[in-house]
């Protein structure tokens, strides 16, 4: 595992390893008393809303276009099935860019 410049976790798995590393992922995070499977609270969602509301500000302060901001509402209906993430919007190729102008929240998890 590495973590990238943008922040983002890179892992670079050996074929057949993959039930190993998602075995050690979840013991790692049960370790950490994260239940990987249980969904935010209403907290970490307006955290996450707020945390994705400044980026989006900040992406866009950036030059990057970035969709309208939701309502907290249809962030929060959406949030499993149709996350608003802003920095999914930024192209690929700016993503590492993005990632440092404008840091990307927490995990929910």
């Amino acid at each position: 595992m590495s973590v990238q410049d943008d922040t983002s976790i890179s892992v670079d798995l050996k074929p057949g390893t993959e039930a190993d590393y998602r075995h050690d992922d979840e013991r790692c995070l049960k370790r950490l008393g994260i239940d990987p499977d249980a969904s935010p609270s209403r907290t970490q969602l307006m955290q996450a809303y707020e945390a994705s509301v400044q980026g989006a500000a900040c992406l866009r302060d950036g030059g990057w276009t970035i969709s309208t901001t939701p309502t907290f509402d249809t962030f929060e209906d959406q949030y499993d099935s149709n996350p608003w993430y802003p920095w999914a919007e930024v192209p690929e190729e700016d993503f590492a860019e993005a990632a440092r102008s404008c840091p990307t929240p927490e995990p929910t998890y």
